[in-house]
């Protein structure tokens, strides 16, 4: 007896490549681990999940066969984005403060040798001019006309400036080996303050973009 409407077989069930089989249990694992960094703020723990999870996802996403595992996958890929637009809010934010740092390094000599004519200035200065010009020096500075202090307390603040520069530089290569690549050390190496302050304001303007469409914090969905 043939029962009408009954497969005459029933189709086999396809499943996905061993190496999808081998690696998903650790993509959800390490998936579920970034949502934990996240939430922690743990940048390095961030990085190193989110770059495994986004290769497993390009590599099998559209590649399985298997309709229901890639529904899922493709449900899993704006959070993965998202993380990943995070990363790159943090990588600007990180940027930007590097460079105020450059700035301060190559402003701070201008303003201490403009300090060092207004000295030379009052040094030359008939007596009754003076007074004013100490008045524009204590208002500067903070303090009554002394010229050792300025020297004292000027030309320390300098090195200071420069090693936490350098320490900001050798962090930013520590911590974004691949976004902060020769390319952009080159850019800041070579900026002039103009170019510093014109570069700090797109920079700015990409984290209030990505502040008000969300992609400076991340949920889960």
């Amino acid at each position: 007896m043939v029962i009408t409407g009954a497969p005459r077989h029933i189709p086999p069930v396809k499943e996905p490549p061993r190496e999808f089989i081998e690696g998903y249990d650790a993509f959800r694992e390490r998936f579920e681990w970034a949502q934990r960094a996240v939430a922690d703020d743990d940048l390095l723990q961030i990085q190193l999940c989110h770059a495994d999870i986004a290769a497993f996802l390009d590599r099998w996403e559209g590649q399985t066969g298997v309709p229901e595992l890639e529904k899922g996958l493709t449900a899993l890929r704006p959070s993965i984005d998202q993380i990943g637009r995070l990363l790159e809010a943090k990588y600007t934010e990180a940027l930007r403060e590097l460079l105020e740092k450059r700035h301060t390094v190559l402003i701070e000599p201008m303003i201490f040798q403009a300090g060092v004519a207004f000295l030379k200035i009052m040094q030359e200065a008939p007596e009754t001019l003076r007074p004013g010009l100490e008045k524009i020096f204590r208002e500067h500075n903070g303090y009554d006309f002394d010229a050792e202090r300025y020297y004292r307390e000027s030309e320390p603040s300098l090195a200071e400036y420069t090693a936490e520069y350098d320490q900001a530089f050798t962090q930013m290569e520590l911590t974004w080996p691949d976004s902060f690549d020769p390319e952009t050390r080159e850019r800041l190496a070579q900026a002039t303050i103009e170019e510093i302050n014109l570069w700090k304001n797109d920079l700015t303007a990409q984290l209030s973009n990505s502040a008000g469409d969300g992609s400076g914090s991340f949920s889960e969905g």
